[in-house]
């Protein structure tokens, strides 16, 4: 799923949702755009990634109403994600959505998330827990829409 993701005030950039990738990961194009600083190298091992990358911080990365400050990730040469049909900027990853309540609809193409509690109360299935790094209470829900292809965030 592909969610609109703001970075420090910047945007929206059309990230992948990857609960799967445990750092968000900037796109080297999209970190030059936006003239982010390096705060130090990193070397990335996964599935489809392999190679150099470096670490930056910034200083808000927005997905809805919901706002993280000081976030630190990883930046890194997207060019054959790109390559390979995803016209993505980056990948939101579990550092960002650890501190929310996640449900995922694929079927609807929908993702809400919720630093309430309000919505685990409301959920009949399992609860997947995680560690959490804390959220922002009394969040409003929204809903946006992020075009054809891409999912609808609904936040709370």
């Amino acid at each position: 799923m592909i969610l609109a993701v703001s970075i420090n005030h910047a945007g929206p950039f059309a990230f992948l949702l990857d609960t799967g990738t445990q750092m968000t990961v900037v796109d080297l194009s999209l970190a030059a755009e936006l003239n982010l600083r390096s705060t130090g190298k990193a070397a990335v091992a996964g599935v489809s990634f392999e190679g150099a990358a470096r670490f930056a911080q910034l200083d808000t990365l927005e997905v809805g109403d919901h706002l993280v400050a000081d976030q630190g990730v990883l930046v890194y040469d997207m060019s054959r994600v790109q390559e390979a049909g995803f016209g993505v900027r980056g990948l939101l990853g579990e550092d960002f959505l650890s501190r929310y309540d996640v449900l995922i609809n694929n079927a609807y193409m929908v993702v809400c998330m919720d630093d309430t509690g309000a919505m685990r109360a409301g959920i009949n299935g399992q609860h997947v827990a995680r560690n959490s790094s804390g959220g922002r209470p009394g969040r409003s829900e929204q809903s946006t829409s992020a075009g054809p292809t891409e999912g609808r965030l609904s936040t709370r």
